[in-house]
C-alpha cells in the first residue's frame, strides 16, 4: 500500500528525467556491464579447481542465469548445478562448494565495508579512506598462499560492490536528487544483501524496498525519490541483462549440441 501510495511521485520524478545527462545515462548499462564481468570472473576462479572452462562460456552462464534469477523461486542456482553436471560432469558438491563461496565472498566484503563505513563523516572525503581501508585486508591475503584465491575473489566484490555504489550515486543524481556517496556506498550494501535472499528473483521488491528505507535513514531521502532511482537502475539492468541473456542460452545451447551432451 506504501509503494501504490508512492507511485504518482515515482513516476513524476522519472519522467523530469527529460534532458538527462547523457554521459551519467550511458554510464548506468555500463556499470551494469562491469558488474557482469567481475561476478563472470568469480565463479572462472573459484570454478576452475574443478573443471577446464574458458572464460567466455563463464561469462556466457552467468549472463543466462542472471537474466533467469528474474524469475520467482531464482532457479539460476539449480540451473548451474544442472549444467555444469550434464555437460561437465562437475560433481553437484564442487558447484554447490562453488556458489557457497560466491556467497561467502559478498557476506565478507558487505562486512568489511560496514566495519569502515560508520566510522567516517557522510559529509566529508572520508569514505574513500573508508573503502581503501576495506580492499586492505584482502589485499594482504594475496601474500598467504592459503588465502590467496579467496582474497581475490574477494576484491573483485569489493570492485563489484564500488561499481553498485557508483550505480546509485549516478542514478539519484539523474533524477535531480543526489546522495553523498557514503549513502550511495550503504544503499549499495542494503541492496547487494537484498539480492541474495533467496527465492526472490534478483531481490525484486525488496531491494526496492532496502534502497528506499535505508536512503531514508540515512539522507532523509523520500520513499518516492529512492524508488525512482532505483526503478532506474532496474531499467539499465534490464537493458543489459535482458539482451546478454537470451544471446548467452542461445550461444549455450548451441555449445551443448555442437558437442554432443
Amino acid at each position: 500500500m506504501v509503494a501504490l501510495r508512492e507511485l504518482p511521485g515515482t513516476l513524476e520524478l522519472l519522467r523530469g528525467v527529460e534532458r538527462p545527462d547523457p554521459v551519467k545515462l550511458l554510464l548506468l548499462p555500463l556499470l551494469v556491464m562491469g558488474n557482469l564481468l567481475l561476478t563472470a570472473e568469480i565463479f572462472h576462479l573459484l570454478s576452475r579447481r574443478f573443471v577446464r572452462i574458458t572464460r567466455l562460456e563463464d561469462l556466457a552462464i552467468v549472463s543466462g542465469l542472471t537474466l533467469a534469477n528474474y524469475l520467482p523461486f531464482r532457479p539460476g542456482i539449480f540451473m548451474r548445478i544442472g549444467y555444469f553436471k550434464g555437460r561437465h560432469e562437475v560433481p553437484v558438491g564442487s558447484t554447490v562448494r562453488v556458489l557457497a563461496e560466491a556467497y561467502g565472498t559478498t557476506v565478507v566484503s558487505v562486512l568489511l565495508l560496514l566495519l569502515f563505513l560508520p566510522l567516517v563523516d557522510a559529509a566529508s572525503q572520508g569514505v574513500i579512506l573508508a573503502w581503501i581501508a576495506a580492499f586492505t585486508i584482502p589485499v594482504v591475503g594475496l601474500f598467504l598462499d592459503r588465502f590467496r584465491l579467496h582474497a581475490r575473489v574477494c576484491i573483485i566484490r569489493l570492485f563489484e560492490v564500488l561499481l553498485w555504489a557508483i550505480r546509485l550515486h549516478l542514478a539519484f543524481a539523474l533524477i535531480g536528487e543526489p546522495i553523498d556517496f557514503t549513502v550511495a556506498s550503504g544503499v549499495a550494501l542494503a541492496g547487494m544483501s537484498a539480492q541474495m535472499i533467496p527465492f526472490l528473483g534478483n531481490g525484486l521488491g525488496l531491494r526496492e524496498w532496502a534502497t528506499g528505507l535505508l536512503a531514508g535513514l540515512l539522507a532523509g531521502t523520500p520513499l518516492g525519490v529512492a524508488l525512482a532511482a532505483e526503478l532506474l537502475i532496474r531499467a539499465a539492468e534490464l537493458l543489459v541483462i535482458i539482451p546478454a541473456g537470451i544471446a548467452a542460452a542461445t550461444w549455450l545451447g548451441r555449445l551443448k549440441v555442437r558437442s554432443g551432451t
